[in-house]
This record gives C-alpha cells, structure tokens and sequence, in this order.
C-alpha cells in the first residue's frame, strides 16, 4: 500500500526545481475560499482559507491532520472538508488501480 506522502514525494522529485506551488479550491461563498496548497520544494500539504475581504485578516493555513480533525464550523467548511476527502479517495482509488 502506498500512503499519500509517497506519492508527493513521487511527484515532487519529478521536477520540484521548476515546479510552483499547486493550489485546487475546495469550495467558496462570500466570504472566502477553501483551497488546498501542495508545495513541492517543502513537500508540504496544507489546507488554507483566504478571506474575500481584502481588509479582513490575512489568510490562514492548517495541516491536513488539524483539517481532517476540525468538526466543520458552517456548511461552506463541511463543503471543503467533503471535497477533500473526495479527493483524497478519488487519488487513492487511482493509485489502487494503476498499481
């Protein structure tokens, strides 16, 4: 079995020096968006939320553990958190399937 942390680093060695930082927004209303950040120089993914609000406070950003952990907060967050995890069973079925 491969955990995601393999396939990072997989993908990241792949050409990391030339590489930015990828982001996939998970979901987004009014008042800001969810989004997830893989960057591939760190080998790092986190999830962040950036306020529409220019004035508001800047953005902030979670590890996956502390994301997965949270009980959601409003629906905009239960709808990031399905996104998530739908992408993380959708990367992992893949993975079962060419492997």
């Amino acid at each position: 079995m491969i955990d995601l942390s393999s396939v990072l680093w997989i993908v990241a060695r792949k050409g990391a020096k030339s590489m930015p930082r990828i982001s996939c927004r998970l979901a987004e209303d009014d008042a800001g968006r969810w989004q997830m950040v893989f960057d591939p120089h760190e080998l790092q993914l986190y999830i962040e939320f950036i306020h529409c609000d220019p004035s508001s406070k800047p953005g902030e950003w979670i590890s996956v553990e502390d994301f997965l952990a949270w009980a959601p907060r409003n629906p905009l967050h239960r709808k990031a958190l399905d996104c998530f995890v739908a992408f993380l069973a959708k990367a992992m079925l893949t993975q079962m399937l060419i492997s």
